[in-house]
Parts: structure tokens; C-alpha cells; sequence
């Protein structure tokens, strides 16, 4: 009789398997199951070699004494060579043995681990039969196997690309090897995007490994000049996600992609590592590492170098070989754990990124790193208004500069620091260590944001395209149109500020993006366009500090004083120097030359960095003033001797 699946288990699960069986054919499907189906009198090893042949589908019952068994890795290899799609049904929490794991290793499992088993049966039934139900699916899930060396895709393969993302929803574990040269797109053939690695049983307890392992091949790949690595802001979008090779090529639109899942048994942890390239439209390198749950240090020193050399790259070795900064796991693992609480900025995670790295720190009191993502985490507690107090400010200078003395060429603590002294109104100074993490790594993002961040504020348009270049780049997803609307507001280019302003709005996500877009439309006098913004921020973040500040704007554009007045009201309860720049524009706008001059020179004592702003029009009314001239003065004495470093760092990013 015709059947759809092989189930494919040990005499020892027999009950399990019969249960499998029975849910399948209860959802419509013909299942084909040792001894049942066995006619009398035939050859067993005939019959099952021609069931499996026969099949659609393959569900192997996957537990300690399949995992040993002769006769089911038999028939798991013979589905392989089969091209039979597989799904692992794990009834008991361990590890495939590593013959089985050249088999079963990028397949996609779904687990029966806790009670009640029906309940996960079922769940099995049901993708069956709708993967039964979409014939481009179960193709695209036979195709996910990764191969067990360096294997050309079929060139029809992109055909199949929407039966996979099927195949992948219903089965929501594992990671598809699907890939295809990408036609029409700018692809960079030297960049890399390092995705979240996939957490198959979904298991909280060593969740932060998902963001961490990335982060840390990211970190130790981005020290090399020849590639460029995507930040991990641009790809931890695809964390707990499905997705598709050519849905990552065309976004991030990378040649390469570091794939990766990790499952634990008991105290074991396995992870698996892939690295397809699209140009030789294959996969060309995978492995798997098992290691104890403490051992993450171990983990770490074989799969960095490993994944090197798979992408053909020379790692470079600090003075004594220590590329992680620490040789105590514990420590690490501490580190490990704020480091993935700290790509997940909210409150709550802040303040246990915090906590994980003190603990990290006096398990290790020489970690370098961790002191610097520690400062990183403090500056953040301040930066993202979680805290007001500037005590976290001189606690992250503080451990900023613990870091920098135990190894100067971390480029995260020198824009720590950067970014504790602008909070101080130290403008100088923080460009000074801003550029000094640019020279630590010339792919680092964060610095590298800053210096065309600063290169805009001391008017020099130039430069901040320039930076705005790089930084696109390196990670295509960043919104580097708003910061060029901007820049070539101010330097008098209307058609292409207004025209990248556009290209920001389509793009703008979040209450800072949409609020500088809204900022930009009313310099340009598209007052419809700004309004178009503030309903959309008022949707979407209706608390968001700066709705305030789009109002006032609109009503100083429109003449309304009285009622952009009653806005700059709530905004000076605020006790900070972008706010007080702020309330200073508005006055100048205004014609109040006296509050103006009043608000400015207390927005620039506190620390406020904005040449280009107040040298634009929006302050002519206070021109010749004595005053105004001093403030702007006091600006360009401590811009105009950092310009030519900022002009040969740029110039060394950008190549």
C-alpha cells in the first residue's frame, strides 16, 4: 500500500513510535512502520529499503537507544542519500552521537521533552500533514541537510526559496542551507553578516548564547581590515525569526553568512556552525562543537579560528595569544551573559547587564573587556534616560579607563569613555577618544557614527558625508540619510537634503529617527511633511519627550508664538543642554536676540556641541553680538585642532 512517511525508531520506543504512527494516519497521511507493515514472509531489509525509498517523509523517534542503534542509523543514512527529508522527534534530552550528527545535524528537530507527550504528537501530526499538503515546502526541507563537505547547489534552487520559508514556519527550529548568487543586487562580495545563532529547544537558561557567540565572532572578524563584518545591530533583527538566505543577501546584502544553532544535554552544549558563500553559490564549510556548559572559553578558542580559516582569514593573536581577554570560563560566561542583555536595551536588561558584568569583573579582575562593556552599560543607564544622574557618567569614565589601562586597543572602551565625557559637556575630550576607538578598529560602528556625528557639528559637511559613506558601507541597514538631509541642509544643497530626507522618512524607525526627520522637513518648510511625521510619532510613541519639540518647531514656522512658547515651557523643565540649544533656536527664530543669546550660552557651558546649528541662519538675529561671537568662539578654539585627525581618520575608514 502507497504511504507518505517512514517512521524510523529503536524496539526500545515502540510505544512512542506506534503513537506517532496513529496521530499521522489520524490526520489523513499513510504512515509505513516496522513490523506492521512488513509483508510475511519478505526480506526485512528489502521492505524497509524500499519503504524509504517510497517515502515523502522520514520521522526518526530520536532517543538514547535510537542514538545507539545500528539499524536506525542505517536508516537514516540511506534517507539521506535518498534525499528523503527528515525531522528528528527527540523524546529524551542528549546529544546525536557523532555518527548520527553527520546525518542529522542541520535537520529540523521538534521536541517531545516535557509532559504530556500527546501533546507534541500532535504538534508533529499536524506539521506532517501540512508539509504533506505543500509540495515546494517539503522539497525546500530536503534540501536544508547540510552537506558533509564543501557541495554546489542545483541551479534551480531559487524556485524552492518560498516552499522553504514555508518549511521553516512550520517547523520553527534549525537552520536551512539555502543560498543562490543574488542578480541585480549590490552585493559586496567581502562582507559577512554573522546572524543570531538559533536556539533549538528553546532553552532559557543558555538563551544569551543566541547574541553573545555572534557578538564575539563579530568582535574578533570586524578586527580585520580585509572583510567587512555587519555590525550586530544590522543582523540581531533575525534573532527567534525565519528567514531565507536571499532575505538576509538582499538586506544586508553580504556575500557571505555565518549561520549557527546550539542545543544542551544536561551539561553538554553542542553548536553548530555554517558558512555559506553566495559568489560559489554553496556551503562551504560546516562543523560542530560539543563542549561542557562551564568550558565557553574552550568553546570560543576552537570556533573563532575555525570559522577563520573557513572564510579563509589570518586571524591577528595578541601578545600572549589571549584573543577573549580571559582564560576563566566563569568569568566569561558572566561576561557572555551582559553582553546579550546589553544588545537588548531596555531597563530591566540594562540593570542586569550591569550585574552580570560587575560579577564578571570580580571573578576577573583583570578582564579587560568586561570593564569596557561594563562602562558601555553605565553610559547607556545615562544615555537612554533609564537614570538622570550623572554619577553613572563618572562610573563609566571610571571603568572605561580600567579597561584602556589594561589594554589600550579595545576601541569599545575608548568611545565609553567618548561618550562619559560628552555627557560632562567635555565636547574635546570625547572626540579625542572617539577617534582613538576609530584607530583601535576602523569598522567599529559606534566610533565611527560619533566622528560624523562631531564632523557635522563642527560644520564640516564634507568630512560627515564622507563618514555617512563608510558607515553605509559597512551596514547598509543603517538610516544614514537622515544625517545627510541634515548635512546638506546646512551646507545649502536644499534639492539633496530634501530628496534624502525623503529616502530617511521611508526608512525612519523609532522616536529619535522620526523626530530628526520631522526636524529637517521643517527647515525645508514642508510643514505638511512634518506633520505627516508627527502623527505617525504620536501612533506610534505617544510618550516620546521630543512630540513637544515637533510642535514648538511647526508653531515657530507658522508665526503661532504664543503656542509654540507654551511648548518650550515644558521643554526647559528639562535639565539638559540639547534642550537648552533647543529653546535658544526657537528664540532666535523668534527674534528674541537677548533669550537667544541667554539660552545658547548656557546650552554650550553645559556641554552642547552644535557649530553648524548655531552659525546657521536660525541664529542671524544674533550676529554681531559680542556674546554670540564669544560662544562661537569658544566652539572653534576646540574644534579647529582636532580637524586635521578627524580628516586622516576618516580618510583611513573610508578605504
Amino acid at each position: 500500500m502507497a504511504h507518505d512517511v517512514f517512521i524510523s525508531y529503536s524496539s526500545a520506543d515502540k510505544t512512542a513510535a506506534d503513537a506517532v504512527c496513529a496521530a499521522i494516519e489520524q490526520e489523513g497521511a499513510r504512515a509505513w512502520i516496522a513490523p506492521r507493515d512488513i509483508v510475511p514472509g519478505a526480506s526485512w531489509g528489502e521492505a524497509i529499503i524500499d519503504a524509504i525509498n517510497a517515502s515523502k517523509l522520514m520521522i526518526v523517534v530520536f532517543s538514547s537507544s535510537a542514538n545507539s542503534s545500528n539499524q536506525v542509523l542505517r536508516e537514516v543514512e540511506r534517507a539521506v542519500a535518498k534525499k528523503v527529508p527528515i525531522i528528528p522527534f527527540r523524546i529524551e534530552n542528549l546529544l546525536p552521537s557523532r555518527s548520527m550528527e553527520y546525518f542529522l545535524s542541520s535537520s529540523h528537530w521538534m521536541d517531545a521533552l516535557t509532559p504530556p507527550i500527546e501533546k507534541h504528537v500532535q504538534n508533529l501530526a499536524s506539521t506532517v500533514k501540512r508539509l504533506l499538503s505543500d509540495p515546494a515546502a517539503l522539497e525546500a526541507l530536503a534540501g536544508t541537510r547540510a552537506p558533509s563537505g564543501p557541495e554546489r547547489l542545483p541551479s534551480g534552487r531559487r524556485r524552492l526559496l518560498l516552499g522553504a520559508a514555508t518549511a521553516i514556519g512550520l517547523l520553527a527550529s534549525g537552520i536551512g542551507v539555502w543560498w543562490f548568487r543574488l542578480r541585480g543586487e549590490a552585493i559586496d562580495p567581502t562582507a559577512i553578516a554573522v546572524l543570531p545563532f538559533r536556539n533549538l529547544a528553546q532553552d532559557k537558561s543558555i538563551d544569551y548564547l543566541s547574541l553573545a557567540v555572534p557578538s564575539e565572532l563579530n568582535t574578533q572578524l570586524g578586527r580585520l581590515t580585509a572583510v567587512i563584518v555587519r555590525p550586530l545591530d544590522s543582523v540581531k533583527q533575525y534573532k527567534d525569526r525565519d528567514w531565507t538566505p536571499p532575505d538576509v543577501a538582499k538586506a544586508l546584502r553580504v556575500g557571505t553568512v555565518v549561520a549557527g544553532s546550539f542545543w544542551r544535554s544536561e551539561q553538554q552544549l553542542r553548536v553548530s556552525v555554517d558558512v555559506i558563500d553566495s559568489r560559489q553559490n554553496r556551503q562551504v564549510w560546516a562543523e560542530s562543537f560539543q563542549v561542557l556548559l562551564t568550558e565557553l572559553v574552550s568553546l570560543l578558542d576552537r570556533m573563532v579560528p575555525k570559522v577563520a580559516e573557513a572564510l579563509r582569514l589570518r586571524l591577528e593573536t595578541k601578545a600572549g595569544g589571549d584573543m577573549l581577554g580571559t582564560r576563566n570560563s566563569e568569568a566569561y560566561e558572566q561576561y557572555l551573559r551582559g553582553l546579550s542583555l546589553a544588545q537588548q536595551i531596555n531597563d530591566e536588561n540594562n540593570q542586569s547587564a550591569i550585574r552580570f558584568l560587575k560579577h564578571a569583573i570580580t571573578l576577573e579582575p583583570g578582564f579587560a573587556r568586561a570593564h569596557a562593556a561594563l562602562a558601555e552599560a553605565y553610559v547607556t543607564r545615562y544615555w537612554w534616560n533609564f537614570s538622570n544622574d550623572k554619577e553613572w557618567l563618572n562610573l563609566a569614565e571610571a571603568s572605561a579607563r580600567e579597561a584602556i589601562k589594561l589594554d589600550p586597543s579595545l576601541p569599545e572602551a575608548h568611545n565609553a569613555l567618548g561618550y562619559a565625557q560628552e555627557g560632562k559637556g567635555r565636547r574635546a575630550d570625547a572626540v579625542r577618544e572617539y577617534l582613538a576607538s576609530l584607530r583601535a578598529g576602523f569598522h567599529y560602528m559606534p566610533a565611527l557614527i560619533n566622528v560624523a556625528r562631531f564632523s557635522f557639528y563642527m560644520a564640516d559637511f564634507d568630512r560627515a558625508l564622507k563618514a555617512l559613506d563608510t558607515i553605509a558601507r559597512i551596514d547598509p541597514t543603517n538610516n544614514v540619510h537622515i544625517r545627510k538631509a541634515m548635512s546638506y541642509f546646512f551646507s545649502g544643497r536644499l534639492a539633496e537634503s530634501r530628496r534624502e530626507n525623503q529616502l530617511a522618512e521611508k526608512r525612519a524607525r523609532g522616536v529619535d529617527q522620526l523626530t530628526l526627520v520631522a526636524f529637517t522637513w521643517v527647515w525645508l518648510k514642508d510643514l505638511e511633511a512634518a506633520e505627516r511625521l508627527l502623527r505617525r510619532l504620536e501612533k506610534e510613541e505617544p510618550t516620546a519627550l521630543s512630540i513637544v519639540e515637533i510642535r514648538a518647531w511647526l508653531y515657530t514656522a507658522r508665526g503661532k508664538i504664543a503656542e509654540a512658547r507654551k511648548q518650550m515651557e515644558i521643554i526647559a523643565k528639562r535639565d539638559d543642554f540639547g534642550n537648552a540649544d533647543g529653546i535658544a533656536t526657537f528664540y532666535a527664530i523668534q527674534g528674541d536676540r537677548e533669550k537667544a543669546i541667554e539660552w545658547l550660552a548656557k546650552a554650550v557651558e553645559g556641554g552642547a556641541p552644535n557649530y553648524a546649528w548655531y552659525s546657521s541662519e536660525f541664529f542671524k538675529v544674533a550676529r554681531g553680538d559680542p556674546r554670540f561671537e564669544a560662544v562661537l568662539k569658544q566652539l572653534t578654539d576646540e574644534y579647529d585642532p582636532l580637524r586635521p585627525e578627524l580628516d586622516k581618520v576618516v580618510d583611513a575608514a573610508s578605504r
